[in-house]
């Protein structure tokens, strides 16, 4: 992949198809296109430096570029609070590495739910689940 090292969220967002995505573990777009890497790899994301060529390709708008982007810094910022104050509950429990556990906490996100997390006593990484439909989870 010829990806450029610096590239910001926004650049790849305005250089990625609107129809590539995560379902895209089989090798077709949300347009229906199937792609295949040795026919000159895939055209849905402009950094590949793709020769195939797409008749569906379609970018985001301006306008959606900006609304991906908060939706984006949401996401971040609501597990880095999960995710503190769930270590911080472990830590509490004495849970880390060589003594795993797990907890339940008033989730600091949605404030409605129950954040679930677990700690593996192998490396002490700890993951974590809001029971509510929609919030947030995680694994380290």
């Amino acid at each position: 992949m010829n990806m450029p090292n610096r590239m910001t969220q926004e650049e790849k967002l305005r250089g990625t198809c609107r129809f590539f995505g995560p379902e895209n573990a089989k090798h077709e777009c949300g347009a229906g296109i199937v792609f295949k890497f040795e026919d000159g790899g895939i055209p849905c994301l402009s950094w590949h430096n793709s020769t195939a060529v797409c008749s569906k390709r379609a970018s985001f708008t301006e306008e959606e570029v900006k609304e991906k982007l908060v939706q984006r810094a949401k996401v971040v910022n609501d597990f880095l609070i999960a995710n503190r104050s769930a270590h911080d509950a472990a830590k509490v429990q004495g849970y880390g590495k060589g003594h795993g556990g797990y907890g339940e906490i008033d989730c600091p996100v949605c404030k409605t739910g129950k954040l679930a997390f677990k700690v593996s006593a192998y490396n002490g990484h700890l993951w974590g689940q809001c029971k509510t439909d929609g919030c947030v989870s995680w694994m380290e």
